[in-house]
């Protein structure tokens, strides 16, 4: 895992609303980054793959949402979600969470 100690990641999770899953970074200085955000879940149902990627202006110390994934995962499902952000195009920085239960 690359890290930009500069930059923070996280996820949110709102299940009140269909299991949506929300990244999120801020940053100690304003940037603009391209992300791309991936999930990749392994269950009994089968394997399945979401992707979302863009650019993201991030002001200072202002926490910035990278849109939303809806995604169910089961107890016995295997999951990660990977974000990846890059400068100019060369990546400074992949996360790798757990998927929310």
């Amino acid at each position: 895992m690359l890290v930009d100690h500069t930059i923070q990641a996280w996820l949110e999770t709102d299940n009140a609303r269909g299991n949506l899953i929300t990244p999120y970074v801020r940053s100690a200085e304003p940037r603009t980054l391209q992300y791309r955000v991936q999930a990749n879940k392994e269950g009994a149902g089968g394997r399945s793959q979401i992707s979302q990627s863009g650019t993201v202006t991030i002001e200072v110390n202002q926490p910035k949402a990278l849109g939303s994934i809806g995604l169910s995962v089961s107890a016995s499902d295997t999951c990660r979600i990977q974000l990846t952000l890059a400068d100019a195009g060369v990546v400074i920085a992949t996360y790798e969470f757990p998927c929310p239960r």
